[in-house]
């Protein structure tokens, strides 16, 4: 993907983020969230700092568009890769279950990846080139 096609990719994918939450949020930077365990916080450092080695544009703790047109939305996703349209979630304390119904708060034109503290080097591991 060239230059153009990968800001084009980025701009489309932050679109899908809430305005409050796009602006407040810098691309690159890990935002803390407090409801979250201290295993899970690490975790998701740790796949920060592999996605920014790699070249990668993110954002954390992103809050999907719950507008009219997208009602069913409004999911908080852990790590957002923009350039990439890829959803993270670290998952350290929930069921399969509750990690679908989540998922269901996301656009379906995003993919969604459910890693965990020893998964999420194999899973994620395309990211990095």
């Amino acid at each position: 993907m060239n230059r153009a096609d990968r800001q084009r990719t980025i701009n489309e994918n932050l679109q899908l983020v809430r305005f409050s939450n796009r602006s407040g949020s810098h691309t690159g930077c890990v935002r803390y969230f407090p409801n979250n365990t201290d295993a899970h916080e690490d975790t998701k450092w740790e796949i920060c700092k592999f996605l920014a080695r790699a070249g990668r544009e993110f954002i954390t703790e992103a809050i999907f568009d719950s507008g009219e047109l997208y009602d069913r939305w409004g999911g908080r996703a852990d790590i957002f890769v923009l350039d990439e349209g890829i959803i993270i979630e670290v998952l350290e304390s929930e069921t399969e279950e509750q990690f679908r119904e989540k998922t269901k708060k996301y656009p379906e034109s995003l993919e969604v990846c459910g890693v965990n503290k020893d998964n999420w080097k194999k899973e994620l591991g395309f990211l990095g080139g």
